[in-house]
């Protein structure tokens, strides 16, 4: 039980370690956009197409990015779901062994009185 609960801790401190550190990159990719762009707005030789081209690089990084979150989120609560699984799977089992054992020290008394 003792090696579920630190499990669980350690995939929240995996959690919120992944959440900050995709936060920041997500915030430097973001101003970065915004550095180049205003960069590019004021080149008069950069033509509206590779503006164009790279805005849609932009957008695909950003479509990219929001993926791979939502697949490392995805991973994290199926990683969960195993835990819960576990432990209640390890629950049933602690309870049908006292069951068990229970029933075998009864058997045991019945034994001694006859």
């Amino acid at each position: 039980m003792e090696t579920a609960r630190f499990a669980k801790q350690t995939l929240v401190f995996q959690k919120t370690l992944f959440e900050n550190t995709f936060n920041a990159m997500a915030m430097i990719q973001d101003q970065t956009e915004i550095i180049v762009s205003s960069y590019l707005d004021q080149l008069p030789w950069i033509s509206e197409d590779a503006k164009k081209s790279l805005q849609n690089s932009v957008d695909l990084a950003k479509k990219s990015r929001t993926e791979f979150k939502k697949a490392v989120e995805d991973g994290y609560r199926k990683f969960e779901e195993l835990l819960e699984e576990r432990a209640e799977r390890q629950g049933q089992e602690r309870e049908e062994r006292q069951g068990q054992e229970k029933a075998e020290r009864g058997r045991q008394k019945e034994e001694a009185k006859g």
